[in-house]
């Protein structure tokens, strides 16, 4: 599988059920709409071309970073995210990712990010 070894490592010992799904890397939202149209899920592309997912998180063992999420993710039950390599995608369960981010210890919140 495509993505940080550690990161699905530590989605089996929190017991976190995830769709998988590869494709070309996305760049862009413009992209990732393409290639995300069935994953019947809220959908987080990066802001802008460098930003990562929120599964980078892992990577953060000092908690320096404070998360920012579009409060409409709040709208889905599932959230798509890629794990750490653009050129796949996880789908999960947002009370998943939500024990995934109380795990990771880092704060975060939903705040308005677009209209």
């Amino acid at each position: 599988m495509r993505g940080q070894k550690e990161l699905f490592e530590l989605l089996e010992k929190l017991n976190v059920a995830f769709e998988y799904h590869e494709h070309p890397p996305l760049a862009t939202i413009e992209d990732a709409k393409i290639h995300w149209r069935d994953y019947s899920s809220g959908r987080c592309k990066n802001i802008e071309p460098g930003s990562v997912s929120p599964f980078g998180l892992i990577n953060d063992k000092e908690k320096h970073v404070h998360l920012f999420m579009d409060e409409k993710l709040n709208e889905s039950d599932r959230l798509a995210f890629h794990p750490n390599d653009n050129t796949a995608s996880l789908v999960i369960a947002k009370s998943d990712f939500l024990r995934f981010l109380e795990y990771t210890g880092n704060t975060y919140e939903f705040i308005k990010l677009y209209d």
